[in-house]
């Protein structure tokens, strides 16, 4: 019989599997193909907010993180990646087809080059200062690779300073996939 402990490695295992299937499958069946479609596409973006994510892996998980973030926004606002020098190139590559809405920014901590990008890192970045004023807007939507828009995110909650997270008590929300008018494509 197995122990707790066996089970709850078991149970993780089983959710970053479920998570990584989630991504592939909307990956492949909804976002490249909405993103082969931007082509034509004359966005109408908001010029006091821009998304953001730090983060120094340029994979699956980042490239349906940063697609699913322009998608739930409309293309209203430009993505920035804060990377490492080593992995900027490859963030470039990932992310050519939507040069006009995905900036590469690389990260040089008092001119020494980053290694890697680890949570004391990240953390003491975003205390800083500096790091803050380099941002190009005044409001900012910062996100991670393993938090998920669900629903479109309405532009007008950036006229507030400072939200976060609606966490309510015993609520749970489920939605269905969004389908946008044909001008959103």
């Amino acid at each position: 019989m197995k122990n707790i402990a066996d089970s709850l490695v078991e149970l993780k295992e089983y959710r970053i599997n479920m998570f990584q299937s989630h991504i592939e499958f909307v990956l492949s069946n909804y976002l490249e193909k909405w993103v082969d479609n931007l082509k034509s596409y004359n966005s109408n973006k908001i010029s006091d907010s821009c998304c953001l994510i730090v983060d120094d892996r340029p994979n699956k998980i980042t490239r349906f993180s940063i697609l699913n973030t322009l998608f739930m926004t409309r293309l209203s606002m430009n993505i920035y990646i804060y990377t490492t020098i080593k992995s900027a190139q490859s963030m470039r590559d990932l992310f050519s087809d939507l040069k006009e809405f995905v900036h590469i920014i690389e990260l040089n901590i008092n001119n020494k080059e980053l290694k890697s990008i680890n949570i004391p890192f990240y953390n003491a970045l975003f205390k800083s200062s500096s790091f803050w004023k380099n941002i190009p807007t005044e409001k900012v939507l910062v996100f991670q690779t393993d938090s998920v828009l669900i629903e479109p995110i309405d532009i007008s909650l950036f006229s507030y300073d400072y939200l976060g997270a609606p966490f309510v008590q015993e609520k749970h929300y489920s939605t269905y996939f969004p389908e946008f008018s044909l001008d959103l494509l």
